[in-house]
């Protein structure tokens, strides 16, 4: 699945936080574009490429983890969630 075909699950979270944090959730979707087109390996490679980076940086730790878990899950359907779960994992081990 290509990031362009993401469908949230969490409507009504996303509303919510337009209200709540619009600055926000402009910044998000302003990153969202630049990995629009990408496919669902080249993602995840981003994603740890990324992450692995903002840990030696000292910018990532286990409670930022949790906290991009926290945020995400309610846009998420029961399969991206586990994937989402797995991706934590190798980088909390990393």
């Amino acid at each position: 699945m290509k990031f362009s075909e993401f469908e949230p699950s969490g409507i009504d979270e996303l509303e919510k936080q337009k209200i709540e944090n619009p600055e926000q959730v402009k910044s998000v979707e302003e990153q969202l574009k630049k990995y629009e087109n990408l496919s669902q390996q080249e993602l995840m490679q981003e994603f740890l490429k990324e992450s692995k980076k903002q840990k030696q940086s000292g910018n990532l730790n286990s409670e930022s983890l949790e906290n991009i878990k926290q945020t995400l899950t309610p846009f998420l359907n029961d399969n991206q969630q586990q994937k989402l779960n797995e991706l934590l994992g190798i980088i909390n081990n990393d």
